[in-house]
């Protein structure tokens, strides 16, 4: 999504390099539908009980943006945050939003697993 190809454009690493070189993979998320739905994300973020540097961080980042992509489009979303169940007041963790708004997602972990992918180790 083009929000996490702008955060990756932020970075100095090789995976700066790699998105710039596969910008075709990055889709788009200026439709009204995700506007929407980011708007929904936001309201939601403002009711809970964060200090705003909290929510100030978690609405710099693409995260806000994949949720509600994700809601739209009726995606799953992967990421390596995992679920807390009480909810931390020191970070806005995208599975807990995702509960919040019925959103699927998985752990990377749980992806590799799904997709059913192997990685050998040739010595």
């Amino acid at each position: 999504m083009d929000h996490v190809y702008q955060e990756l454009q932020a970075g100095k690493d090789k995976l700066k390099d790699w998105a710039k070189d596969n910008k075709e993979y990055f889709v788009d998320s200026t439709s009204e539908a995700v506007q929407i739905e980011y708007g929904n994300v936001w309201n939601h973020v403002m009711t809970l009980s964060f200090k705003q540097e909290r929510v100030d961080e978690f609405f710099a980042k693409a995260d806000p943006w994949i949720i509600a992509y994700s809601k739209v489009n009726d995606t799953t979303l992967v990421t390596h945050e995992s679920f807390k169940t009480q909810r931390q007041k020191k970070k806005i963790y995208i599975p807990n939003i995702c509960d919040d708004f019925n959103v699927k997602y998985l752990n990377t972990f749980d992806m590799i697993e799904k997709l059913g992918a192997k990685f050998t180790l040739v010595l």
